[in-house]
């Protein structure tokens, strides 16, 4: 799948991670080097939107591959764009730090073959190759039961003698890496102190987290002082929760480009590292609770996703099994009923194809007080006719 031409000869020449992206933005050679940087082979992202694969963002979690975004504009005007310190997405979803370079390609530097070819895109490490090192990682489990580990080492956290240390740790993952304002974290931490005792608390309290994290031989510093607030440096951990969004846009992006394969592979990675739902032992902060409800509905969605492809791939085993996971959380949930009850009907089990739309208009009564869609009613019928013809 590598390009050949003056363009792809540039890229694979580079001794830097280096890419090379068309027109239209869409990535049309990848090195060697960024392969060994972020994890795809050139199979994985020839052909696929650029910032679909990089998933840029600066410090702080401020993205810089967004639609239409600035980069991308430059490019197509012609102008290089360069970044001193920014962060770049591994394949499993860790935060890789890079300096970004660019030049543009031009037109007597193109051959026939890649006319469309634009811009060369080359990424340095800021600190070395964190990718290649093997170091021990940080990891942080925030999905289910709550769980750091550091190489192969489990983190005491339940001894810590100060409690609020670990909130404080779990405020700083949920704002993935945005600066905190030291008022908001008294006021969610101490809500009954005054601003100078609260102050005072929040330095023990950030003080003693950094220490457990340098008792159990964590180098890289995770928590950093911002201005009058603090946030956590995602390049020094693996979060699942970032592992599992990068592998649901992965899974989009690939359903989009029309690879249902790899759409499915990258769901039920996702659908693997959704052990529960987020941070489900705190189930009454509120600092939490509005990304625990985004995080479920983008699981849910990928379930979704996951559970159509399976079926329109013949799956149909599988895809049941997903829509009864995705219904044991939320019953009421219309299209998994359908893609069951027609995963169910493929599969000769008409009787329990029937039974699951009684299930579903008796749990939408119940729960909502409503009844089936007409576009489950008419699945429902399909499958009754089905089986009438014989076809079932």
């Amino acid at each position: 799948m590598k390009p050949y031409g003056s363009v792809g000869e540039m890229v694979d020449l580079s001794s830097n991670a280096a890419l090379a992206i068309d027109e239209k933005l869409r990535v049309c050679a990848w090195n060697d080097c960024a392969e060994r940087l972020l994890g795809y082979s050139p199979n994985e992202v020839i052909g696929r939107p650029c910032g679909d694969v990089i998933r840029a963002m600066r410090s702080h979690n401020v993205p810089l591959c967004v639609p239409d975004c600035e980069i991308g504009k430059c490019f197509q005007r012609h102008q290089p764009f360069d970044v001193g310190r920014c962060f770049v997405r591994h394949k499993e979803g860790r935060l890789v730090p890079v300096h970004i370079g660019s030049m543009i390609v031009g037109a007597g530097a193109r051959s026939q073959s890649e006319n469309d070819g634009l811009a060369i895109v080359f990424f340095t490490p800021r600190s070395g190759n964190v990718v290649a090192e093997k170091q021990p990682c940080l990891r942080v489990q925030t999905f289910g039961r709550f769980s750091v580990t550091y190489g192969d080492r489990i983190l005491e956290i339940e001894k810590w003698q100060r409690k609020q240390a670990l909130a404080l740790l779990k405020c700083l993952i949920t704002h993935s890496g945005r600066p905190v304002p030291r008022e908001y974290l008294i006021d969610w931490l101490w809500p009954e102190v005054d601003e100078i005792v609260g102050v005072g608390r929040l330095k023990v309290v950030v003080y003693y987290l950094r220490q457990q994290f340098r008792d159990a031989g964590v180098e890289a510093d995770v928590v950093d002082t911002v201005g009058k607030g603090y946030a956590l440096r995602l390049e020094s951990i693996w979060l699942d929760k970032d592992a599992f969004e990068g592998h649901v846009t992965q899974g989009f992006s690939h359903e989009r480009q029309g690879r249902p394969l790899e759409a499915i592979k990258c769901f039920e990675m996702a659908s693997a590292l959704y052990r529960g739902d987020y941070l489900e032992e705190d189930p009454y902060a509120e600092w939490c609770m509005e990304e625990r409800e985004r995080l479920r509905e983008v699981y849910l969605e990928a379930l979704a996703h996951l559970a159509d492809l399976l079926m329109n791939s013949g799956e149909h085993d599988k895809a049941v099994q997903v829509c009864r996971t995705a219904l044991a959380r939320e019953s009421c949930r219309e299209n998994f009923h359908r893609t069951l009850m027609k995963s169910l009907g493929q599969l000769g089990s008409t009787d329990q194809a029937v039974a699951q739309f009684y299930r579903c208009r008796e749990i939408l009564s119940r729960e909502l007080d409503v009844e089936p869609t007409f576009e489950t009613e008419r699945v429902y019928q399909g499958i009754l006719g089905a089986a009438a013809e014989g076809l079932l």
